[in-house]
């Protein structure tokens, strides 16, 4: 795709000559959403410019790079604007009159168009937020989207949504309402690891949760599994059972059954009986899985408050020696009780707002050590050492942008990242990379094998930097020691691809 669009300079389009179609003049706050369409009568090219501060300038590129757009979903796409680095706008063939109903998907295909956005979601993790039926238009032999800026990470839904209603934006966030169900159920939602829900901790809240936590002894789910599994235990509790404290005690005992009533309605669990639970239907494995796929669960990583009844009854199938079926649940979720490590780098998100998609570089240097929760190193980094594609590469020579100065593209295919069977710069950012809560991280033996060398910086003195290098190898050491590696979001990393044997002592180079 981006090989057949054209790259045009603001500056050489004649807009005074063109048909003016649309403006939309409008800041929310100190938000610019400011855009306007022209058409070029001679080419029948329709122009769309906005100002260097418009809030989704650079989108359109995360869609090209991402994938998402290419010649089965944009084929009308003709060219990108750029002025002195910065996107400034697009370039489409004519797709008709916006108003005719002809010129747009039918209602007998938009269903399976549908589908194949999905399809390319799923795939590139990246959703337009304003796909509906009328920005699907007839284009040649098949079809086009329109108004191509609206495009974001997935990892990003719950944060977009929430600036959308915040900044009051008007009308919803997504138009289609079930691609907006959709999206959340087949891309957001992953399964979740067996060991991962054993070792998340529970609220300590009161209703009967303190039965379930054996008055607040038990913290984790592994306690809960190992202390109930002993059924003296359950038939002394039994004993200490009353209407105010038995819900979810009972539910754990009587594991996942068909047509359970709201706790809400039942009184807080008062009518939530043994003998209730007795009366229903038991669900099968294959219900439970279709069930818990189907709805998704409200836990945060780590941690559970909300869908307090599912874990309870899955607690029930584990003590009951029955097989573990996965939880789905948005894997990026993280509720304040567990910080997210994500968030122990600086500028980590930087990237989103320049349209580099998240799976066209990679993260290196010392990054990993703030990830992995190393004292010295959390936001402790002065800018973003990344790897970029060929591709990224390619686009960003194309267009001359402009990427911030906090941002350090190692050069193209260095050497230091030729080591263990790497290649260059494509085999380390689609191959040699980890994806840890939707960002790339070159794998850490790579910076493992080196992070002994102590030298200057422009950031620090050599003092600092041998302080913090110092420190760095003890957290390094320290974390396999405890078997951190172990635990979300690093327990699907191989263990090869760590490194730790790599570290040594401290190398002075002058």
């Amino acid at each position: 795709m981006l090989d057949k669009i054209k790259i045009v300079n603001l500056d050489t389009i004649d807009v005074p000559s063109m048909t003016p179609i649309y403006e939309r003049a409008k800041y929310y706050g100190p938000h610019d959403y400011s855009r306007w369409v022209f058409k070029d009568e001679s080419t029948q090219y329709y122009y769309k410019i906005w100002n260097e501060t418009y809030v989704k300038s650079n989108n359109i590129i995360s869609g090209i790079l991402s994938g998402f757009y290419d010649e089965t979903t944009v084929p009308a796409l003709k060219g990108l604007i750029f002025y002195n680095g910065f996107c400034r706008g697009y370039i489409m063939d004519h797709l008709g009159d916006v108003s005719n109903k002809n010129d747009m998907i039918s209602d007998q295909n938009y269903n399976n168009y549908h589908n194949f956005i999905l399809e390319k979601v799923q795939k590139t993790q990246y959703f337009p937020h304003d796909f509906c039926q009328k920005h699907v238009r007839v284009y040649k032999n098949g079809y086009s989207l329109m108004d191509l800026e609206g495009i974001y990470h997935i990892e990003e839904y719950i944060l977009r949504l929430k600036e959308h209603n915040d900044r009051g934006c008007g009308g919803k966030f997504i138009n289609n309402l079930k691609f907006d169900n959709d999206l959340v159920k087949s891309v957001i939602n992953k399964p979740l690891p067996k060991q991962d829900f054993l070792d998340m901790e529970l609220h300590t809240g009161k209703g009967g949760k303190e039965v379930c936590l054996n008055n607040y002894k038990l913290k984790t789910i592994k306690d809960l599994v190992e202390f109930w599994g002993d059924k003296r235990n359950i038939e002394f509790t039994k004993t200490q059972l009353h209407p105010n404290n038995w819900q979810y005690f009972n539910c754990m005992l009587a594991e996942f059954k068909h047509n359970v009533g709201d706790h809400h309605k039942m009184g807080e669990g008062k009518g939530m009986t043994e003998e209730y639970y007795n009366s229903l239907k038991p669900m099968s494995d294959k219900e439970v899985e279709d069930f818990l796929k189907n709805t998704g669960i409200e836990f945060e990583v780590g941690y559970i408050k909300h869908s307090f009844h599912r874990a309870m009854a899955m607690v029930g199938r584990l003590i009951n020696n029955k097989s573990y079926i996965p939880f789905y649940m948005n894997p990026y979720k993280y509720g304040g009780h567990i910080t997210n490590p994500i968030e122990n780098i600086n500028y980590i998100r930087i990237l989103d707002d320049f349209g580099i998609p998240r799976n066209e570089y990679s993260i290196g240097n010392s990054a990993i050590l703030a990830l992995m929760g190393i004292p010295s190193r959390i936001k402790n980094n002065g800018d973003l050492d990344i790897v970029v594609s060929s591709k990224v590469r390619k686009f960003l020579e194309k267009t001359q942008m402009k990427l911030p100065n906090i941002v350090h593209p190692f050069g193209k295919d260095s050497g230091k990242f030729k080591v263990f069977g790497c290649k260059d710069d494509d085999d380390l950012v689609y191959n040699y990379s980890i994806n840890i809560l939707g960002f790339n991280f070159i794998e850490p033996r790579f910076y493992f094998s080196r992070m002994h060398r102590v030298m200057n910086s422009q950031h620090r003195s050599f003092k600092e930097n041998y302080k913090i290098k110092e420190l760095g190898k003890k957290g390094v050491e320290d974390f396999n020691i405890n078997k951190s590696y172990k635990k979300y979001p690093f327990s699907n990393i191989d263990y090869d691809k760590w490194g730790f044997k790599l570290v040594k002592d401290l190398e002075i180079i002058n």
